[in-house]
C-alpha cells in the first residue's frame, strides 16, 4: 500500500471556515484577496451562505462581512441576510457601548 505524500495548504485551497476566521475589517486586503480565489469556485456563495446557520453569532458576522464584498454575485435573499446580520452587530455593539465605558474590563 503507497501512502500518499501529504499535500501543503496554497493559498489558493483555503478551506472556507480557515478564510471566515481570518475575515475581519483589519484584514480586508488579505480577505478581497482569498474571496475573489474563492470566487472562481462554483457554487461559492452557497456554501459560504450555509455557515449562516451555524449557531455562533461572530461567525455569522463573519459571513455576513465576507459576502458583502461581492454583493453583485449574491442572491436578494443572501443580500438581506448579510444585511440583517450586520444590522443586529451594530445593534449590539450599540448596547455595549455604555457597558464598556461604565466598565473597561468587560470583554466584549
Amino acid at each position: 500500500m503507497v501512502v500518499p505524500v501529504a499535500r501543503a495548504h496554497g493559498a489558493d485551497d483555503t478551506s472556507i471556515p480557515d478564510l471566515l476566521r481570518r475575515t475581519s475589517f483589519e484584514q480586508l486586503d488579505q480577505t478581497r484577496a482569498a474571496l475573489s480565489r474563492l470566487a472562481q469556485q462554483p457554487d461559492w456563495v452557497r456554501r459560504v451562505a450555509a455557515f449562516f446557520d451555524d449557531g455562533d453569532p461572530a461567525k455569522r458576522g463573519q459571513v455576513a462581512l465576507l459576502l458583502s464584498l461581492k454583493p453583485e454575485a449574491l442572491p436578494e435573499k443572501v443580500q438581506e441576510r448579510c444585511w440583517t446580520v450586520l444590522r443586529e452587530q451594530v445593534l449590539g455593539l450599540m448596547i455595549a457601548a455604555p457597558v464598556r465605558r461604565r466598565n473597561p474590563r468587560v470583554g466584549y
